[in-house]
């Protein structure tokens, strides 16, 4: 009976390994085009659960490429992104936006992305693209102070990029804005030095790029520091007053 039990086994075992490998022969690779083609057909969390299978998907998802047509295809379905605090924790909360004023008075439901734990203040620069440009208070294990971060967050992937700090002289207050480049499908935070009220030391870190670096620019106007600023089409605009030390009286 043994015999006869293995034998069976063994015919099953070698018909299985004789399909697997006419299989291996009469198939061909799927072309990347195809791949690229059904990750666009599936949303965020999926996207980035694909990144984990394997080195193959995650060079594939991490092409300007696709991430230029992901982003153009989602723009046709919009989503509003909104954060609520309670008590030391950030949530992060999306829902679809209509574009036909008559469908606005349908229910919708959120959908739930993340949290962010932070101790102290926190300030959200404006959104752009789905990333959010977040700072905030984190204490370090075996520390007690917090330490104010600076990070670039996805919440619909849940990833994160903490920013290098600016290279300044003095332990000074610093003011950031967070902006796209169109034309070299690139973002980009602009951070500026504030001592007196006055914007010093103007620098850009560009992100993507290999190594994080700040680089600093050149001011034409100095300028008493503004509010919140936003970004329209690659141009960063935000309010602020001319120095009236610097000999020029017009508002910027």
């Amino acid at each position: 009976m043994n015999s006869r039990w293995q034998n069976v086994s063994e015919a099953r075992q070698a018909t299985l390994q004789r399909h697997s490998t006419n299989a291996d022969e009469n198939s061909e690779p799927i072309p990347n085009d195809l791949y690229i083609e059904i990750f666009l057909r599936l949303p965020v969390k999926s996207i980035a659960t694909c990144r984990c299978v394997s080195k193959l998907w995650a060079s594939l998802l991490g092409l300007p490429y696709f991430t230029e047509l992901y982003s153009t295809r989602s723009s046709a379905r919009p989503r509003i992104l909104f954060a609520c605090r309670k008590d030391s924790e950030l949530c992060f909360f999306s829902t679809p936006q209509h574009l036909n004023p008559d469908e606005s008075s349908s229910l919708l439901a959120a959908s739930y992305h993340m949290k962010i734990p932070f101790n102290g203040r926190y300030n959200i620069i404006s959104p752009i693209g789905g990333l959010v440009f977040l700072r905030y208070g984190h204490i370090f294990e075996g520390r007690k102070t917090p330490e104010l971060l600076s990070a670039i967050w996805n919440p619909s992937t849940r990833q994160s990029l903490t920013l290098p700090k600016p290279n300044t002289r003095k332990r000074i207050w610093i003011q950031s804005y967070f902006g796209y480049d169109p034309t070299e499908k690139q973002y980009k935070v602009l951070s500026m030095s504030v001592e007196g009220g006055i914007y010093k030391e103007h620098q850009v870190l560009t992100l993507g790029t290999e190594k994080l670096s700040w680089r600093m620019i050149e001011c034409c106007i100095p300028h008493i520091h503004g509010s919140k600023g936003i970004c329209i089409n690659g141009v960063l605009y935000y309010p602020a007053m001319a120095d009236i030390c610097s000999g020029i009286e017009c508002t910027c």
